[in-house]
C-alpha cells in the first residue's frame, strides 16, 4: 500500500521536529558539564567562549566580547 504524500509529509515534519528536539537537549546537558559553552549574542552559535588576556570571553566564531 503506496502512502499518501500529505502523510510522508506529515512524517518528515515528525521526525524533523524530533531530531532537533534530541540535539537542544544534547546542547543543554553538555553546557551543564561545560560552564565555557554559551551561546553568543552576536552570531547566536552555541559555543566554548575563549579567554583573552584581559579576561573576557570571545566568541571563536565571529570574534565578538562578552
Amino acid at each position: 500500500m503506496a502512502t499518501q504524500a500529505e502523510d510522508l509529509s506529515v512524517k518528515v515534519d515528525l521526525l524533523d521536529r524530533y531530531v532537533h528536539a534530541r540535539m537542544r537537549l544534547r546542547a543543554l546537558s553538555a553546557s551543564a558539564d561545560n560552564p565555557n559553552l554559551r551561546t553568543c549574542t552576536r552570531c547566536g552559535e552555541r559555543v566554548e567562549m575563549r579567554y583573552d588576556q584581559g579576561g573576557w570571553s570571545v566568541c571563536p566564531l565571529c570574534g565578538r566580547f562578552a
